[in-house]
């Protein structure tokens, strides 16, 4: 796209030398032909690494694992070599990318504002380029007015690193613009890339944002690997979470959790860093719900189970500050999902903190749009992202609603659909379409999360009337009650609430299953009631089994 100036003449493509200098003033077809000149006038300079030698001199000559450790690697120490272990230090980096980088970014900001202008003047000038809209209204262009509707009006979803990594960006984001300039970028990002294995100093780490983690200790990938207990421990202890009724286990495939599960015992350095964070959080829940699991191994004693699930905690969070949650990484939402769920018992308030950068994550990745509106999602990516809005959606209502304060995701236009009825063995990665829909009446997995998330929107916009100031009208409570009937109404026959002699042959999970989406569409129908005033006193009699019988033999002492 190019953007002319009408009282200017077309001089020919600008050099980068002269945008480069910041007394120069910006005209209209500098900022238009600065990135056609970079890629025409640029030579390709050879791609030079500066990378950091990481196992010790003599684990380096004599072709041996080095674990890096200091004073003495294990190698050198079986050898008995302790002086000889010596590290080289990291060479000088080439500041001339750096250099590059700063006048990139100065035509940037050239460019930037050279589209604020052009955006200004197509107020006045309705004949001009709608830049909102991303299209011009001249008669000679056709099919126009069919494509305001378009999905892609409203936003484009960027995809990179062969499809696993997404963000979002509304219609009024200028990056599609920008998008030539990129191009520079990509030579100077291969131009500064390093060893698959690389070892990120914890200094840089260190100054990340960790209000959500607290202060996690510093540690590699390396050590994240050493850290890791032996196989047989990570497979008990795993199978305590995918076999409990978690209703996160719905944002997780089992079969590609255990291929990627295999793959990271025959090669851990290979595996990024999020999905490390991920297996201590799902390590950390299983011991957190294990004692809930007949399966419980009873040898496990309480005070090894409390200090596991702290180290695993602690080591989950190290990694996905490692990993730098801001990166649009594959499995950044489950992690933090999954971690903020171990440390919620103790952290009440921090759960609402730790649910917000989720919910915020969600949106800058899109997982708000569907899907089915962009190119490069492949059919099994887009049902997970089904999955993993919708789950995080209820847990963002309901969390918001119990501490008091509005929910995040109320505020954001979705149109992601529901995730279909299915088993994960229907599913798979190198699908090419989604299987056809099991119906209703088969109770799979997921269909406790698809049942409860009709009424679970419901509930949120009761929730949000009830919290405004002003009392709504009558109508408008009518209408909401009557959506409220259709979406009970449609809740699968499994899942509706029946006598306990009718139940005696259903599992436990399926009957808990029927009373938490009764118990919320009754909550949506009636807030309150007669105890309304006096609620905590009723949570805290439903949550502590003994603290009445615990305050009568206080008041008797």
């Amino acid at each position: 796209m190019q953007f002319t100036s009408p009282s200017s003449e077309s001089s020919g493509p600008t050099p980068i030398t002269s945008l480069a200098d910041p007394s120069r003033q910006p005209t209209a077809e500098s900022g238009a032909s600065a990135s056609i000149a970079t890629r025409a006038f640029l030579p390709r300079q050879p791609i030079t690494r500066a990378r950091k030698q990481l196992s010790c001199m003599p684990c380096r000559q004599g072709k041996l694992r080095c674990n890096r450790e200091h004073p003495a690697c294990d190698q050198c120490s079986k050898r008995s070599r302790h002086d000889a272990c010596r590290y080289l230090a990291p060479p000088p980096k080439n500041r001339q990318s750096q250099n590059m980088r700063g006048r990139i970014k100065n035509l940037e900001s050239l460019v930037v504002n050279l589209i604020n202008q052009k955006s200004q003047e197509g107020d006045t000038d309705s004949s001009g380029i709608d830049l909102r809209l991303g299209y011009g209204n001249s008669n000679g262009i056709q099919g126009h007015d069919e494509r305001v509707a378009d999905a892609a009006s409203f936003g484009q979803l960027h995809i990179s690193n062969g499809g696993v990594e997404t963000s979002y960006v509304g219609a009024g984001h200028w990056t599609s613009i920008l998008e030539e300039i990129e191009d520079l970028k990509d030579g100077l990002d291969e131009e500064e890339a390093e060893d698959d294995f690389h070892e990120e100093v914890w200094d840089d780490v260190s100054a990340r944002s960790t209000v959500t983690f607290g202060m996690p200790r510093p540690i590699t990938k390396s050590g994240l690997i050493q850290e890791m207990p032996s196989k047989e421990e990570v497979d008990r202890l795993l199978p305590l979470w995918f076999n409990s009724a978690d209703p996160l286990l719905y944002i997780i495939h089992a079969p590609t959790f255990q291929e990627e599960y295999k793959q990271f015992w025959k090669d851990p350095s290979s595996t990024s860093v999020m999905w490390i964070a991920l297996l201590y959080s799902a390590m950390a829940l299983g011991i957190i719900l294990g004692p809930r699991n007949p399966g419980m191994n009873a040898a496990y004693a309480a005070s090894y189970l409390a200090q596991a699930a702290e180290r695993y905690q602690q080591l989950a969070s190290s990694a996905m500050v490692l990993a730098d949650i801001s990166k649009n990484q594959p499995y950044t939402l489950e992690a933090m999902m999954i971690y903020g769920e171990c440390v919620s018992d103790a952290m009440r308030m921090g759960e609402l903190e730790l649910q917000l950068q989720p919910t915020s994550d969600a949106e800058q990745t899109g997982y708000h749009r569907d899907p089915s509106n962009f190119k490069g999602i492949s059919p099994f990516q887009g049902e997970m992202r089904r999955r993993v809005w919708h789950v995080l959606n209820m847990m963002d209502t309901l969390i918001a609603f119990a501490i008091g304060l509005p929910s995040m995701i109320r505020g954001v236009e979705s149109d992601a659909r529901a995730p279909q009825n299915l088993y994960d063995y229907d599913i798979s990665v190198d699908m090419t379409e989604l299987p056809k829909e099991r119906p209703i009446t088969e109770l799979t997995p997921g269909l406790y999360t698809i049942s409860k998330s009709r009424v679970c929107r419901i509930f949120a916009e009761a929730a949000e009337l009830s919290q405004k100031v002003t009392p709504p009208r009558i109508s408008t409570i009518m209408l909401l009650d009557k959506r409220l009937e259709e979406a009970h109404d449609m809740i699968p026959e499994g899942y509706r609430v029946r006598p306990m002699e009718e139940s005696i042959t259903d599992p436990p999970v399926l009957i808990m299953g029927r009373y938490n989406i009764e118990l919320l569409y009754q909550k949506t129908r009636v807030p309150g009631a007669q105890l309304q005033k006096v609620w905590w006193y009723m949570a805290s009699l439903s949550t502590y089994d003994w603290l009445l019988a615990a305050m009568v033999l206080c008041l008797e002492l």
